[in-house]
């Protein structure tokens, strides 16, 4: 509370969902280094978000429950939230679905958008997409095609239009996403190109993107490090970058 004026205080909120495949329960939770940080270094409430998960629920639901999310903030007139300075970002599948998130509903209604790994077209032919081509079977440890393909089966019906924009990214207009953004992509991720690809057309849109391109890192790299290595490092620089994109959206 303002002491000299007695009213509340108010603060900018960033919503974060996790990374999941859309399938695995057992995740949520696995941002909490990155979410205290962002509170610790903008000044935001951080609300780490869990969401329905395939195959018992699957497309729409996990878009549904961090549209609740985003809806409580919007009209919950008794708590701390700042609704004029609201943000959206994730990991992985989540970073999917903070990007049809925030492409989908009003616009303005999200400062910015910060998206590390996502996938931006859920139905491509996972052994299409380039870089499985490019090299071949050495990330097998990490989203072989396989496992993407079971993740896409699991998640969407077969009711859903794939050209849905609450399902990918890449079926919504480049003028529909907030006008800030990062893009974290991994240089040995499968998810690369279309990471790159959703950047350039955001950029020819005119929007204020920072595409953070991290040669060596694979998919996920962010959750394994060990402290003081080389890939702790670059995960520091990455979470800072992701803190100083929020820190310019909630500037008035």
């Amino acid at each position: 509370m303002s002491k000299e004026r007695g009213e509340k205080v108010k603060y900018p909120v960033h919503i974060n969902a996790h990374g999941s495949g859309f399938v695995i329960k057992t995740l949520f939770g696995s941002d909490a280094e990155f979410c205290r940080m962002i509170s610790k270094h903008t000044g935001a409430i951080v609300l780490d978000c869990d969401y329905a998960k395939a195959p018992e629920d699957p497309f729409p639901a996990a878009y549904e429950d961090i549209c609740d999310v985003v809806a409580y903030i919007l009209f919950d007139e008794e708590n701390y939230y700042d609704q004029s300075c609201l943000t959206i970002g994730g990991f992985s599948a989540g970073a999917t679905l903070a990007l049809v998130v925030s492409a989908t509903l009003p616009k303005d209604t999200f400062k910015a958008v910060v998206a590390f790994y996502p996938v931006t077209r859920p139905i491509l032919s996972d052994t299409n997409r380039p870089h499985y081509r490019e090299f071949k079977g050495l990330w097998l440890p990490r989203l072989p095609p396989f496992v993407l393909s079971y993740f896409t089966r699991a998640y969407i019906p077969h009711t859903a239009s794939l050209d849905d924009p609450r399902l990918s990214p890449d079926s919504n207009a480049p003028s529909a996403f907030p006008d800030k953004a990062l893009l974290v992509i991994c240089g040995l991720d499968p998810l690369y190109d279309e990471g790159i690809r959703l950047g350039k057309a955001l950029k020819a849109e005119g929007k204020n993107v920072d595409v953070m391109e991290i040669p060596e890192a694979w998919h996920a790299w962010d959750k394994e490090v060990k402290d003081g290595t080389k890939d702790d490092q670059t995960r520091v620089l990455a979470y800072d970058r992701a803190a100083e994109t929020l820190r310019n959206a909630y500037q008035r």
